[in-house]
């Protein structure tokens, strides 16, 4: 059982960064016997030929959707509830399969949903931070790092499925740790797109423009809140502006100057 769970835990992981290759490989796996044979009977659904077929039809098309910049984001926000909700289906089947009480097939359900919303949201927003590159190389090749990582990944559940689930927890972890400065900086992309588009600020961000100076009491909140790190761009910003009349960090700076009050003119 704890194999079972195993799986099934790596394989919602997996969901969550590509569900068509994820149930695609999983099925092969099944067809061709490389899943241990206590396994097989509960993972045999995932072996059906309509649903291997959908799968790699489905993955073709993501394939190359992935790697457009912005469209792939667009792709990511339509599959916001269908990766979750996939990696719920098929734990629903697996635990059917394998005869689990309400309880626990209940509890997988939910844990594989949790799981793959994660693991969707945080490739979701590494890859909205990476569309801010001018460049599609980057964009390219991190689509394919992700689908190298499913084959590798779900190989390793096959062959061992408590490590391999050990793995994407571990991952799960790094990422939950990451996750707030992936926030923070997928919110300023998306200020900074704003700006891109439209040319102004978005309603209840700061103004956009830079002060000449900031009082000592702002000076300290904005250490206190932001950290040194902003407090570093910010000198670095007011010294371009007074220099050269502008500023290329200025979509950070403005992000870090939205929670204070309105700077003095310079002393």
């Amino acid at each position: 059982m704890l194999h079972l769970l195993s799986f099934t835990g790596g394989l919602a992981f997996l969901c969550g960064l590509n569900l068509y290759l994820a149930t695609f490989l999983a099925g092969l796996a099944v067809r061709q016997g490389w899943v241990e044979s206590s396994l097989h009977p509960a993972l045999a659904v995932l072996g059906h030929p309509a649903l291997m077929t959908i799968a790699a039809v489905l993955f073709v098309i993501e394939f190359f959707a992935d790697k457009i910049p912005w469209f792939d984001s667009l792709w990511d926000a339509v599959h916001t509830l269908i990766r979750p909700l996939g990696a719920v289906g098929l734990s629903l089947a697996i635990s059917q399969a394998a005869s689990f009480d309400a309880t626990v097939t209940t509890l997988v359900a939910v844990t594989a949903g949790g799981i793959a919303l994660c693991t969707h949201l945080t490739k979701s927003g590494v890859r909205l931070l990476i569309n801010a590159s001018p460049e599609p190389v980057t964009n390219v090749l991190a689509s394919l790092a992700e689908d190298v990582s499913v084959v590798l990944l779900l190989f390793l559940l096959v062959s061992a499925p408590v490590t391999g689930f050990a793995v994407c927890l571990a991952l799960l972890a790094a990422t939950w740790i990451a996750l707030p400065r992936i926030f923070r900086l997928v919110k300023t992309s998306l200020f900074l797109l704003w700006k891109k588009l439209f040319g102004k600020v978005p309603a209840g961000s700061h103004s956009g423009k830079l002060p000449d100076a900031l009082t000592v009491a702002q000076e300290t909140l904005l250490l206190a809140t932001a950290g040194p790190d902003s407090c570093r761009r910010l000198g670095q910003c007011l010294v371009s502006v007074a220099n050269h009349g502008h500023c290329r960090d200025t979509g950070p700076t403005v992000l870090a100057l939205s929670s204070l009050p309105e700077p003095s003119p310079a002393l």
